[in-house]
């Protein structure tokens, strides 16, 4: 895995901030990531890019 790029990201309905790592996979990655707080969507992907979230 190679390290792309890292931004943040904040939760549309609730607020709760993320720290996201975007990283390049060698496979697809077909995932997607739930607010922790409030189970809102946050994001959703499906590529050669995988998303890791941490909560700030």
């Amino acid at each position: 895995m190679k390290r792309k790029s890292e931004f943040k990201e904040q939760c549309s309905n609730c607020e709760q901030g993320y720290r996201v790592v975007e990283e390049i996979q060698i496979s697809r990655e077909k995932r997607k990531f739930e607010c922790e707080e409030c189970g809102h969507l946050i994001k959703k992907w499906n590529g050669s890019v995988d998303y890791i979230f941490y909560k700030i």
